[in-house]
């Protein structure tokens, strides 16, 4: 497991360095033990050994001992994964680096405490809608409407059965927020459907009868958790066309997967079985393993697995050699809590089934891989040759930056995600939808600009659900007036740490600089966990500098008293942003203004003025 931003990378295998005796152990049974504990997918424990690499690196003076190990070395190790990889990769690997570093002090594996946090700071667009790194963030992971569209006008057009499958597949990310492998390992009985209930029990329509939903029963790809993805009812219809494309065209895959489930040490060959002994020419080879498959290549395919002799002619294979190679090539299924067989995968094709150039082979069988949806979605050239993806091939013009239309799959989960922003959807639904057990990475799937959450807020605001003093005044407006009122004040927005903020930073800069809790453009959102605890530790933080404050003040000490009002000022906005949260009469999801006015070193006008 090597971390793409590796410099082992890109090297041929056999002429990578390898790790050591007792570091590779040691590292192992870290690797091990976190599997046991929470099994995640391969990104984390790529991450884990990429990290390692580092600190064994820096432990060559000492025989790469990990006993050895000191706070010294996780700092040097930090600076190389710096120096080698992007922002959140270098974060990433610091975390990495950070839960090796625990693991040794929590059962005592060195000389001494290491005691090292990671000091990376992690690059996220969740506290800011503008600037470079959020502009970039927000065109590498949302899709050029102009792709999308063109998405949709093939989807009508496909007619091959690796392009139907695939398409299938782009449609189901289409219908929620997936990860391609939660995609890729569904199984063939996904589909759920059961009646929609809601806080008065089972819903029913007009008629009386039941209010169904459809869902697709999948696997966490990072915690391997078994959960259902609901899918919004505008889209059911969408779904089920996808699930039964898939089906469709996998069905011959899955029956030959159960014939050899049924006969165990076998391979299917095509034609009469007349038992181990039965000849097969090169002809009648190449006949069994497919359509496209010529006499030449049934010799190189016989060739190259050993069963031919290139300097004897006319050469024959037996049956059972012809099984055995064929059964060294068979796709074998991981052994995992899922414990799907083989024939119940929903995305098992036929070896070859995806490759323009090579014949589809009906003897053997593989899994479709990210790499198959990668391949039609960008394309891909290599050493071997290039892969036109499906835009290429059916001649679409160009994206608008002049470059050749291409997208890949995670864009469309950064897309939805967005888009449930945007509609103001709860972000614990969002989270549940996203298959996300921690609703704080929300935001780094939110990609909103200010003016399209300040669009938000507008719409909040017109339906009620902002409160205090901006919210009445808007309410004391004529009707004819309001959407005036809002489109003036709330101009645009952006995210800050306790909560949001509708200042509007295009026409003048913040006078309040980290002063939120005090400052009247301040909109709190109950209920948000992220702002409680913000709140929270800074109104700890700010407790602890008071004491400390009033005393220099009690000591004469120039300037103290003002710092005394200052810090006061800053615990009573945030005792009041907590009373927010606590606030059982207001919804969850509301807006609230948390203060009418600045404080007076402020000499701007109050909202009231303003108006």
């Amino acid at each position: 497991l090597l971390n793409a931003d590796h410099p082992d990378n890109g090297v041929p295998f056999a002429r990578r360095s390898t790790i050591e005796e007792p570091f590779a152990s040691f590292i192992k049974a870290i690797v091990r033990r976190k599997q046991d504990g929470k099994p995640q997918g391969m990104d984390a424990s790529s991450r884990l050994i990429n990290a390692a690499r580092d600190l064994y690196a820096v432990l060559a003076d000492r025989e790469h001992d990990p006993v050895r190990l000191i706070h010294a070395d996780f700092a040097q190790a930090a600076i190389m994964a710096k120096a080698r990889s992007s922002g959140q990769t270098a974060y990433r690997l610091g975390c990495a680096l950070q839960e090796i570093a625990k693991t040794i002090d929590q059962h005592g594996l060195s000389q001494t405490r290491i005691d090292w946090q990671n000091p990376l700071k992690r690059q996220t667009n969740s506290m800011s809608r503008i600037g470079k790194h959020a502009q970039e963030a927000r065109e590498k992971s949302l899709p050029d409407p102009e792709v999308l569209n063109e998405i949709a006008r093939l989807s009508h057009l496909v007619t091959e059965p690796a392009d139907v499958v695939r398409m299938a597949a782009i449609k189901l990310f289409h219908c929620a927020p997936w990860r391609m492998g939660e995609t890729l390992a569904l199984a063939d009985d996904c589909e759920v459907k059961d009646q929609k209930t809601d806080a008065k029990g089972p819903v029913f329509d007009e008629n009386g009868d039941p209010v169904m939903r459809y869902g697709l029963r999948y696997w966490k790809e990072k915690s391997r958790d078994a959960g259902i993805k609901w899918i919004p009812s505008v889209m059911e219809d969408t779904a089920k066309k996808a699930v039964a494309d898939i089906l469709e065209h996998t069905r011959a895959p899955r029956e030959l997967a159960r014939w050899l489930e049924a006969h165990p040490g076998r391979a299917w060959l095509p034609g009469p079985d007349l038992g181990p002994d039965q000849i097969y020419s090169r002809a009648e080879v190449a006949k069994v393993m497919g359509v496209g498959f010529s006499e030449k290549a049934g010799h190189a395919w016989l060739a190259s697995r050993g069963l031919l002799q290139p300097w004897v002619r006319h050469q024959t294979v037996r049956r059972a050699d012809l099984e055995a190679a064929l059964l060294k090539e068979m796709i074998v299924v991981p052994d995992d809590r899922r414990h799907l067989k083989l024939s119940q995968h929903l995305f098992l094709v036929f070896h070859n089934f995806y490759h323009s150039g090579r014949a589809t082979n009906p003897c053997l069988l593989t899994l479709t891989r990210d790499q198959h949806i990668s391949d039609f979605l960008s394309g891909r050239t290599s050493t071997r040759g290039s892969t036109q993806s499906i835009f290429e091939r059916h001649g679409s013009p160009p994206a608008s930056d002049g470059s050749p239309m291409r997208m890949n799959s995670h864009q469309f989960r950064h897309w939805l995600n967005t888009l449930a922003q945007a509609g103001g959807l709860d972000q614990a639904l969002i989270a549940r939808w996203s298959g996300r057990d921690d609703i704080k990475q929300n935001s780094e799937y939110d990609h909103l600009t200010g003016l399209e959450l300040a669009e938000r807020f507008r719409g909040k605001m017109e339906a009620g659900d902002i409160h205090g003093a901006l919210a009445d005044l808007h309410n004391r407006k004529e009707p004819k007036d309001r959407a005036t009122f809002r489109a003036t004040v709330l101009a645009t927005a952006h995210v800050t740490e306790i909560g949001l903020c509708d200042l509007d930073w295009t026409s003048s800069s913040c006078p309040e600089y980290q002063s939120c809790e005090t400052c009247e453009f301040c909109l709190v959102e109950k209920g948000n966990e992220g702002s409680i605890e913000r709140t929270q530790r800074r109104l700890d933080d700010h407790i602890w500098l008071l004491d400390r404050a009033t005393a220099e003040a009690d000591d004469g000490a120039i300037g103290a008293s003002n710092h005394v009002h200052a810090l006061t000022e800053t615990i009573a906005g945030c005792e009041r942003i907590l009373d927010i949260h606590d606030d059982e009469a207001i919804p969850t999801g509301a807006l609230v203004q948390s203060t009418r006015c600045s404080p007076d070193h402020f000499a701007g006008p109050t909202i009231e003025e303003a108006a």
